[in-house]
């Protein structure tokens, strides 16, 4: 449709086309073009239409030959210029975390961006991202507090244009911002998120002052016709991304092409000269990355001037650079504003926590209830939403396992917590499966609960919390260690629990032993009694009954209200041995050995 007029147009005219016949994904696809006839082809316009029923409509207030274009693909490159192939990514499945993706190409070839996905490594995921554009498109992350777990810019090319894109990645980029240059495929890795929860992982793909400035630059490049590729060209090109980045970081970003045009004309233009002026800022960073990239070359005294004079002759291109030689190369830019979404995304998981490894504060049971749900519900194995939490066959066991920080808790917060689940959770039979393990954790003491117990003090160390069995001291080999004799803990040998109701008193008390020292050589054996909780309750050194180096259990044996002990001592590397029985006794929170004998 052309629309003559000999004056500019004092108000917008309407046109209007009727397109009954278009499908849903053509009509999603339209977008109009102006005939250039400086380039003699078609170009984007920035007048976005607008369908009203079967009438697709557009106001237009300039001279113009206009038409309309839909399901712009791979064919249509007097359009809108060359596109690249839909990137190719494994049909393997997604590491499990992973619970969706979007795909903004889906149904729709001209998408400016192109995605697939596929699995990587240590269940991260690859990102294929093409760029389906005749101008530089930037990748930030804008949801989900992602950076990029890797980034691989494509294959490596050599013509002037990839080296001028590939130093401004190195200048543009950060750990969520990524340039991908006209026309090219690369990738980006995604980790699974480090904390656990539900994830809405996003990066869009923009158009800004950056990625205006980085085809500003490679057209510049482009025009100047000297050769890219010696040190001191390179140097002058990422000083001056690095002037031109600092020049439009707080300018806005702009959607107007003539002012987008002058705005990075004048700041190239600008950076250019300072360039050349050896006192200025980026005059003295150009000089500094030149020699220090013509010495990485090895370059000779003659071959360093004359690297530096193509150099000047390049920034001397860009002070003289016009707003007009790069308005119609950047004219494309605003094609981005009108085809297809522009973001991609990957829903998931975060990574659980460990089962059982949590913080409760032991003050606050609406908090603790919530750390204990996510510490428990939040694990992979309960992933399946097709289930409560309770119909797990093993959801009962990790409960036991989940609970067990409460341990370092009063058992008034304990029991306030577990009566307190069941109307503070959704799953109330989980909530319930959870509280009868907390209240079984109250009312006896396991070998896992010890791992955690309060230690007495010994060889010299003061009574502190065991963390998997031992006491957190910054270098046993030289402060000495304390480990309570259960398997798997570092230091001992493991020696079975003895469990009666040492005071009669109607609740069952267990009977664990300790090996210490205090550097070099272990200590006689401490024997530690607990109550439900664990509660330590008291404790007794074996030094105190026989006067040798060593005394070392052997075992324990319930006898109704008692226990029976069998031990050994001996001096230095077992000399002087000896074997000893009596009975342990406790009573008004002393523990003591009666009927001591030697056998």
């Amino acid at each position: 449709m052309a629309v003559d007029h000999d004056q500019p147009l004092r108000n917008a005219l309407t046109l209007s086309w009727n397109l009954p016949d278009l499908t849903a994904t053509q009509r999603a696809s339209v977008v109009l073009g102006r005939w250039n006839p400086q380039a003699n082809a078609w170009a984007y316009t920035p007048e976005r239409p607008v369908w009203r029923g079967n009438v697709l409509t557009a106001a237009v207030r300039e001279f113009s030959i206009l038409t309309w274009f839909a399901d712009i693909g791979q064919t249509t490159g007097q359009i809108t210029g060359t596109r690249v192939d839909e990137p190719k990514c494994s049909t393997n499945k997604l590491p499990p975390w992973v619970t969706g993706t979007v795909d903004p190409d889906k149904d729709l070839a001209a998408s400016a961006i192109r995605v697939c996905f596929e699995p990587d490594k240590d269940s991260r995921v690859t990102v294929r991202i093409a760029n389906n554009r005749t101008f530089s498109q930037q990748m930030s992350m804008v949801h989900g507090g992602q950076p990029w777990a890797w980034v691989w810019r494509g294959d490596d090319e050599y013509d002037p244009k990839w080296i001028v894109y590939s130093i401004a990645q190195q200048v543009l980029d950060t750990s969520t911002r990524h340039l991908i240059p006209p026309l090219k495929t690369h990738a980006v890795g995604i980790a699974r998120p480090k904390t656990p929860g539900s994830y809405h992982i996003e990066a869009r793909a923009s158009v800004d002052l950056l990625t205006v400035l980085a085809d500003a630059v490679a057209f510049g490049a482009n025009e100047s016709r000297v050769a890219v590729d010696s040190p001191a060209v390179s140097a002058a090109i990422q000083a001056l991304y690095e002037c031109g980045g600092k020049e439009l970081l707080d300018k806005p970003n702009l959607r107007d092409v003539a002012e987008l045009g002058r705005t990075v004309a004048n700041a190239i233009g600008g950076c250019a000269k300072e360039l050349m002026e050896p006192d200025s800022e980026f005059g003295i960073r150009f000089e500094k990355l030149s020699r220090a990239l013509i010495a990485k070359g090895g370059l000779s005294q003659t071959a360093a001037i004359q690297s530096n004079r193509v150099a000047r002759e390049l920034v001397s291109v860009f002070r003289v650079i016009t707003v007009g030689k790069i308005l119609f190369y950047l004219s494309d830019q605003f094609a981005n504003a009108l085809v297809g979404p522009l973001a991609w995304s990957i829903n998931g998981r975060g990574t659980p926590e460990v089962l059982g490894h949590w913080k409760p504060t032991c003050t606050s049971l609406s908090t603790d209830s919530n750390r204990l749900y996510r510490n428990l519900a939040l694990q992979d194995r309960f992933a399946d939403t097709s289930k409560e939490l309770w119909q797990f066959k093993d959801f009962e066991d990790a409960a036991e396992t989940a609970v067990e920080p409460l341990e370092d808790c009063s058992q008034s917060h304990r029991s306030g917590l577990a009566s307190l689940l069941p109307t503070d959770w959704a799953d109330q039979k989980a909530a319930s499966i959870v509280a009868t393990a907390i209240m079984k954790s109250l009312s006896g003491v396991t070998p896992k609960s010890l791992l955690r117990a309060q230690a007495p003090a010994m060889c010299t160390h003061p009574s502190g919390r065991l963390v998997n069995g031992s006491l957190p001291l910054a270098d046993p080999l030289t402060q000495g260690y304390v480990a309570i004799r259960l398997k798997g803990v570092q230091y001992t040998s493991p020696l079975p629990l003895a469990t009666t109701d040492l005071n009669s008193d109607g609740v069952q008390e267990t009977v664990a032993v300790y090996d210490c020292s205090a550097g070099g050589v272990t200590w006689p054996q401490t024997i530690a009694v607990y109550g439900p909780g664990p509660t330590l309750l008291g404790s007794v050194d074996l030094g105190k009954y026989v006067e040798a180096e060593h005394s070392d259990v052997r075992s324990f044996k319930v006898q109704g209200n008692r226990i029976a002990i069998q031990w050994i001592s001996y001096q230095g590397a077992d000399f002087d041995r000896e074997d000893w029985s009596g009975y342990l006794k406790f009573g008004d929170g002393k523990v003591t050995v009666t009927d001591r004998k030697r056998n």
